[in-house]
């Protein structure tokens, strides 16, 4: 048998056969075609999963904006959130099985009803952006919380064995962290062991004095004794304000007391220990604020705007407050007028570019803004009204605003 001549008309190769140079044209054409087909298919099913994500999430913010909760009431996975929760923890197994049971309701009855208990009347939820990556999604929602500031929570999204998106977990950026160590920790002081509470607290050499301050700290925390929480907490040693969660409870604790003194003392401790920490740059925003230190504010609102992978009006608006209270008005406007054109609905960023052009005596594009304000948003834009704050007063002088008026 002559190999050459046979090789010359039949090859093998990825499990096809063809014959000579006609079949070859024929089957890479075909490969070709099945190849498209294949990939075309991977890319809908992509999109399809990415849609059903989306979906997920939209109906949970729309659900938070109406003050319902029965959409991410229905995501969550109650069971492996607490599964994780209760990983390697090493307790009676009874005690585990009854704390299962009852965290098993808690979270699916209360929890979404605790996250929306701070929404203000016309406060609304926002989905700003959902990511798909290999057998997971991270959909980050903005809750506006009004005087008390603006919270971001990036659910974990899976698609159950029933095709439904399910929740597994979230990172809170409230407190740097996953709410299921969150969670965790909570578990440890509800542990009959004391041991298992030091040792998720991570307090230094578990001594027992050590474990019942600990023990002190969340006991006034329950009993809403936030004053006295980090007034304790202060006068504890150094390694134990070293500690990365007690110094959040610490800094939670100061900004419930209506406290700005002992508000201001946790977040110098935060910031002592933990600027270097990306996760605790949301935290941290605040402390540079009431230390004007303008600049490190800026870095860390870039450092969140950068963790969230998308632009955000809220932060946006919190960039221009920063520069107007650098007395950089320029910047001011320009942060205000891009959350503007993001997100045209978010009134915070109206009240950032009106105070800048006031300030920078900008009138004419000032009046522009109050009468967005007064149109869009239901405020009362009148002298008498704009007349008790002492920022409004030269705007009212102006020329610009009296003809406004006096036109209407």
């Amino acid at each position: 048998m002559n190999f050459s001549s046979i090789r010359g008309r039949i090859h093998f190769e990825s499990g096809f056969l063809y014959d000579g140079e006609n079949m070859k044209k024929k089957y890479l054409g075909a490969m070709l075609t099945t190849l498209l087909l294949v990939l075309t298919g991977a890319a809908c099913a992509a999109e399809s999963v990415q849609k059903d994500y989306d979906a997920a999430a939209q109906a949970i913010a729309h659900d938070f904006t109406q003050r319902e909760t029965a959409a991410f009431d229905r995501a969550l996975d109650a069971n492996t959130i607490i599964a994780n929760a209760l990983n390697d923890l090493v307790a009676d197994a009874g005690w585990k099985e009854g704390l299962r049971r009852e965290l098993n309701t808690v979270i699916k009855t209360k929890l979404g009803s605790k996250l929306i208990s701070q929404m203000p009347e016309g406060a609304y939820a926002k989905v700003l952006r959902t990511r798909a990556d290999g057998k997971k999604a991270l959909a980050l929602i903005r809750l506006d919380y009004g005087d008390a500031g603006t919270g971001y929570m990036d659910l974990h999204l899976v698609r159950g064995k029933d095709g439904a998106v399910r929740i597994v977990d979230w990172y809170d950026y409230s407190t740097g962290q996953l709410y299921t160590q969150s969670l965790r920790q909570l578990i440890g002081v509800m542990s009959p062991t004391p041991t298992i509470m030091g040792k998720l607290f991570d307090v230094v050499s578990n001594r027992k004095e050590n474990i019942n301050a600990v023990m002190e700290l969340i006991n006034l925390y329950r009993t809403q004794q936030y004053a006295q929480v980090v007034e304790q907490f202060l006068v504890l040693d150094e390694n134990m304000r070293k500690n990365r969660m007690l110094s959040i409870v610490a800094v939670q604790a100061g900004s419930l007391s209506n406290n700005n003194e002992l508000y201001h003392k946790a977040l110098a401790n935060l910031e002592r220990h933990f600027h270097a920490d990306p996760s605790m740059a949301f935290m941290l925003i605040d402390y540079y604020y009431l230390e004007q230190q303008y600049d490190k504010a800026m870095l860390a609102l870039d450092r969140v705007q950068k963790s969230f992978g998308v632009e955000d009006a809220a932060i946006l608006s919190l960039k221009a407050n920063t520069h107007l209270s650098d007395s950089q008005y320029g910047k001011a406007v320009a942060q205000a007028r891009r959350a503007i054109a993001i997100e045209p609905e978010y009134e915070s960023s109206y009240w950032s570019l009106l105070n800048a052009l006031i300030l920078a005596k900008n009138y004419a594009p000032a009046v522009k803004v109050a009468k967005d304000l007064e149109q869009n948003f239901d405020y009362d834009m009148s002298p008498e009204s704009m007349g008790g704050s002492e920022v409004f007063l030269p705007f009212i002088a102006s020329v610009e605003y009296k003809a406004w008026r006096s036109a209407r």
